[in-house]
């Protein structure tokens, strides 16, 4: 059971990870500041690290984006288990903050072994070309820990 909650946290974790990023771009000076591809680091527990790219698309206040995430995080879950995070890519889609618009956020929930798993997404426009990122992983309460990655990204100029 500890092994199979370990691998399905390994896969929830790197939706976690990679969509935090995407909900947090930096600005450039159009009607669309979110779109553009950015590149950088997600940090994971133990002093890991892992290379991100992103490509981001904003329609509005709704941001699309693609995330690719190289080898190299580790996650710890506590009771629940820890481990490396796979190379891999995913695509989310979060909403710019109405009162701030360098606030980008977005909810997911998965279902791991009978278990409820909320992540918590926050992005913030540092500058207009720097992003920070924080993703927070709500584990049942039984893991004793709830995981948070960061992620902080720079604009690719093209």
């Amino acid at each position: 059971m500890k092994k199979l909650f370990l691998s399905l946290f390994v896969v929830m974790a790197l939706f976690g990870g990679t969509a935090a990023a995407t909900f947090a771009a930096p600005a450039e000076t159009s009607s669309e500041p979110f779109t553009g591809t950015f590149s950088g680091t997600v940090y994971g527990d133990n002093g890991t690290t892992a290379p991100m790219t992103l490509t981001l698309v904003q329609d509005g206040d709704e941001v699309t984006g693609t995330a690719a995430m190289g080898e190299g995080l580790y996650v710890d879950a506590g009771f629940c288990g820890s481990g490396a995070i796979p190379a891999s890519s995913q695509t989310a889609v979060g909403d710019i903050s109405a009162r701030n618009p360098n606030h980008l956020s977005a909810q997911a929930a998965f279902e791991i072994s009978g278990f409820r798993v909320n992540i918590d997404l926050d992005g913030f426009l540092v500058d207009e070309d720097t992003l920070e990122a924080e993703t927070k992983i709500d584990l049942p309460w039984l893991c004793g820990v709830d995981p948070v990655l960061y992620s902080s990204l720079e604009r690719v100029t093209e």
